[in-house]
């Protein structure tokens, strides 16, 4: 749920032309992409042992930066906007989940 939000926050209709919005989708992709194969690299490399299936140490809060990027690129390649005040009732619906989770998976263990 909380993905689908975040998802549908940055619809918005940018003020460039078609070959402009190409450009700035390009490259925030890139971008992107290239901070998680980073992210990803450096924990294989540093905290990952040779007989682990898997790479250790990567944690979601790592990611919060590439998030206005990723903002970024969903609008670029959408490029149509919602109706006024949608975005920031969708946002403040997403935070009140997240808060509400927080709180209830820090109680949990004191019930």
């Amino acid at each position: 749920m909380l993905t689908v939000l975040l998802l549908l926050v940055p619809i918005q209709k940018l003020q460039l032309d078609g070959a402009a919005r190409a450009r700035v989708a390009l490259i925030t992709g890139l971008a992107v992409l290239g901070y998680f194969v980073l992210v990803y690299l450096i924990f294989f490399l540093v905290y990952t042992s040779i007989d682990t299936e898997h790479v250790r140490g990567v944690q979601g809060r790592y990611f919060v930066i590439a998030l206005p990027v990723a903002a970024v690129f969903i609008a670029a390649l959408v490029n149509c906007e919602l109706p006024r005040g949608v975005p920031a009732a969708i946002a403040i619906a997403g935070s009140m989940i997240a808060g509400i989770t927080t709180v209830e998976a820090v109680l949990r263990p004191h019930w």
